[in-house]
């Protein structure tokens, strides 16, 4: 591999020979400290036809308004969170006297039934085995396989999900469903 570079404090602006492997150490401090570089994955699942619209802030606020609507006819306080396909954060709405950490619960929830595709309730059993464990580690600790959020699945894909914090679980679960079925 060539390349030229100002990058290496002995050279500058000199073309260098240099293997892939002493690029990646050459290159792996200055990614840990700075964040220079990211890696973006693409997937494609097989039944894919068409593109996946995410959700839109409109339907984000939907969703948060009748999950919200559930939690007060239930009579708790919760924090809502919706998320894309990705698990990036759309919008969060927590409710005047919801406790703080239900805003953490609400949107890893959200991501982990994001990630799976299923209600994140279905995988706790299975929180603990190699493939989530190792997923929900590579998120960063983003991520909470507990009763509570349910995917947003359009035309059999998924297009984001729903995670409400704050009441058990069953309430939870029940206010993130209320909030999916108002799109």
């Amino acid at each position: 591999m060539r390349l030229v570079s100002n990058y290496f404090p002995t050279q500058s602006h000199h073309v260098q020979s240099i293997s892939p492997t002493m690029l990646i150490l050459t290159f792996l401090p200055y990614t840990v400290r700075s964040n220079l570089f990211s890696v973006t994955i693409r997937c494609q699942s097989n039944k894919f036809t068409g593109e996946i619209m995410s959700i839109t802030l409109a339907e984000a606020q939907k969703i948060m308004d009748a999950a919200i609507a559930k939690a007060e006819e239930l009579n708790i306080k919760v924090t809502v969170s919706v998320v894309d396909n990705g698990g990036r954060t759309i919008g969060v709405n927590r409710m005047d006297g919801a406790i703080w950490a239900s805003t953490y619960g609400s949107l890893g929830k959200a991501v982990g039934a994001s990630a799976f595709g299923r209600p994140s309730g279905v995988m706790q059993p299975r929180a603990n085995e190699p493939t989530p464990s190792g997923v929900a580690q590579a998120s960063g600790g983003h991520m909470i396989l507990g009763q509570g959020a349910v995917p947003i699945i359009r035309d059999g894909n998924i297009a984001g999900a729903c995670g409400v914090g704050g009441g058990t679980s069953e309430q939870d679960e029940e206010c993130a469903k209320a909030g999916v079925a108002a799109i």
